[in-house]
């Protein structure tokens, strides 16, 4: 099956919402989000009546979160670092933010650092 850009988009969007309330909003992260665990359900409209096959109503996709056995909160420094980290993302002061993300870690190697 062949999907439309649109629909890829929005199914993108709609990821990426679930994963931004599902942290920011609600404090409660899945601990083993990975392909296997997230289903893309895509309801098609019903095409019954004159009017909605005029509209061509467009598919709804939906997010599915499966094995929610590991889960956890954040604490508030977290939830203040997983913040600073997305505006790093979309940020085009990329040097700079990778250097103030390397003050987050509690250890960092360098090139040739074996210690550990």
């Amino acid at each position: 099956m062949v999907f439309s850009y649109q629909l890829r988009r929005s199914v993108a969007d709609l990821g990426v919402k679930t994963l931004l309330k599902m942290m920011l909003a609600d404090n409660w992260v899945h601990a083993d989000l990975h392909p296997g665990n997230i289903l893309v359900r895509i309801d098609q409209p019903s095409r019954q009546n004159l009017l909605r096959r005029w509209l061509r109503p467009k598919p709804v996709p939906h997010i599915v979160l499966l094995d929610c056995g590991m889960t956890a909160s954040l604490s508030d420094r977290n939830k203040e670092n997983l913040v600073n980290f997305f505006e790093v993302c979309v940020s085009s002061y990329v040097c700079y933010h990778a250097r103030h993300l390397l003050t987050k870690c509690d250890h960092v190697c360098t090139v040739g650092d074996h210690s550990g």
